[in-house]
């Protein structure tokens, strides 16, 4: 029930300070002394996993899911990266799909009746959502369980997922990275 993380900090900063900061509870790897940025792996309770529950237009999630299942790996030793994850983010959801290769990001309008996050196999989630009478569609879980229920008019699903913490962690770009737009058009021909 824990995971590894790494931290980076630079010599002489007092750790008793940053760990009391953080409330991370011990330190696995120790110091490397003399260094200008030391590398620290910090056991991590994972928190437990949160309610989702969520509504929005079937039409808006299919094509989101469409978008993004196209980063889902098909064949992979890792199962986590047949999922998708779905988090509440400032009144939207956003769904994510990774192969480690390469990472699709979508937000959707929704309204978010409790925040969380849960990642759920990518071809059960979108060839159920395809079913789907147009409309309204609830996502749902409770408790400690990853089990997402998928519910439209009289149209039900339980899909088993996973903690969205086995997901892998997608890289954000950040503003001042040089960066390149491309007209679509170009890349046609």
């Amino acid at each position: 029930n824990s995971r590894s993380s790494v931290l980076l900090c630079q010599e002489g900063i007092d750790l008793s300070t940053l760990f009391s900061a953080t409330g991370l509870p011990e330190i696995i790897e120790g110091f490397a002394a003399g260094c200008t940025i030391c590398r620290l792996s910090v056991l991590i309770e994972r928190g437990a996993i949160q309610n989702v529950r969520v509504t929005c237009l079937q039409e808006t999630l299919q094509h989101a899911l469409d978008q993004v299942t196209r980063a889902v790996a098909t064949r992979t030793s890792l199962p986590a990266l047949s999922n998708v994850l779905l988090v509440t983010d400032n009144g939207r959801l956003k769904i994510v799909a990774s192969d480690l290769n390469i990472a699709i990001t979508t937000w959707i309008g929704a309204s978010i009746q409790e925040e969380g996050r849960l990642a759920v196999d990518a071809r059960l989630l979108s060839d159920f959502v395809h079913t789907l009478p147009a409309g309204s569609v609830e996502l749902s879980n409770s408790g400690r369980q990853t089990l997402l229920t998928v519910t439209a008019g009289r149209d039900r699903a339980e899909i088993n997922g996973i903690d969205a913490e086995d997901f892998p962690e997608i890289p954000v770009v950040v503003d001042d990275v040089e960066s390149t737009s491309i007209d679509p058009a170009a890349l046609r021909e």
